[in-house]
């Protein structure tokens, strides 16, 4: 089994001119009643050199669907930076869309300015937490409360309503200095308390692909399992090579597939040679569809390697498409 990149990509390119002119990346998908909605970040750099981020929206009927068309929804972006001093006064990143009591709950990791006293840089990871906004129709959210539900550092955020709870997964720093993924639960998804998490993934041993860091995972039921893709990497915190998938009967024992990892970074000179995030899963008619957020090198990849968080200079990120055929993905527990 190979999950195979679409001949388009990148599928959700940056646009110049426009609330992404600068990055794509991070999708998230759902059905909500006829119609698929792909919900991603979008980066723009301003006149004076800031990069802000904001949530938009895709959209595409069902009978239409094939993964890769999608029509921008005129109103974006559906999110906004917050105010000067708000915890996401840069924007809003990494999306997580659940539709409950006919309102849609998006959580999603907050982004603040540097400012005096701040430990760590307004891109940098010491600093971000994860939020929670709020929509009647999925089409404009605002920001519930002024305080983040999991304080910094804290990132990545995925959630399943399941047995009547929410399941807030995010990543969070280890003493190594990679990031390993954690579980909160809650009945109410206004509130979770992070001091009760628990780590469901960790990082792999020493020296294999994911020997320092698992992040941006992504969760989907098939076939009676839970499914989660999850990015890993041996020497970046932050700039992954290789997807993994792990499953589980529960949620919180994850088995890692032994044939892993199942897809890594593009080519040399391809427009996602330097790393990969969130391999955001959807089956559809017998085909796993895969989204993912691939970045370039922007420059020779040896030189990109080395740099520090191994991102070359002149690199962007945009989305992709990968799809498979097959009656299970990659693997069934006993």
């Amino acid at each position: 089994m190979r999950l195979r990149r679409h001949p388009a990509n990148p599928i959700i390119p940056v646009a110049p001119g426009t609330w992404r002119n600068f990055v794509t990346a991070n999708a998230d998908v759902l059905r909500h009643g006829d119609e698929w909605r792909l919900y991603f970040r979008g980066n723009a750099k301003q006149e004076n050199g800031v990069v802000t981020a904001a949530i938009g929206l895709l959209t595409c009927p069902v009978e239409r669907f094939d993964g890769a068309t999608w029509q921008e929804y005129a109103g974006n972006p559906v999110t906004r930076p917050g105010a000067p001093g708000s915890i996401d006064d840069l924007g809003a990143i990494d999306p997580a869309v659940v539709a409950a009591d006919d309102r849609f709950l998006l959580y999603y990791t907050a982004v603040p300015q540097e400012r005096p006293g701040m430990v760590g840089r307004g891109w940098g990871h010491s600093v971000k937490s994860i939020a929670l906004a709020v929509s009647d129709d999925g089409l404009r959210f605002e920001r519930y409360g002024d305080e983040p539900l999991i304080p910094a550092f804290a990132a990545a955020p995925e959630v399943v309503f399941h047995a009547g709870e929410y399941w807030l997964f995010y990543s969070a720093l280890d003493a190594r200095g990679g990031t390993d993924i954690y579980l909160v639960r809650s009945p109410d998804p206004y509130r979770f308390d992070h001091t009760r998490r628990q780590m469901v993934m960790g990082a792999g041993a020493a020296g294999s692909w994911e020997g320092l860091s698992v992040t941006t995972h992504r969760i989907f039921r098939d076939n009676g399992l839970w499914y989660m893709v999850y990015a890993g990497s041996d020497r970046h915190e932050d700039t992954p090579w290789h997807f993994g998938v792990a499953a589980s009967r529960d949620l919180i024992a994850w088995t890692r597939y032994p044939g892993n990892p199942i897809f890594e970074r593009g080519p040399e000179g391809a427009w996602d040679d330097c790393g990969i995030w969130y391999g955001t899963t959807v089956k559809v008619d017998g085909v796993y569809h895969m989204w993912y957020e691939g970045r370039s090198s922007g420059e020779p990849r040896r030189l990109a390697d080395t740099r520090p968080g191994g991102r070359g200079r002149g690199g962007i990120s945009q989305i992709g498409l990968a799809t498979m055929r097959a009656d299970t993905f990659f693997f069934t527990l006993p």
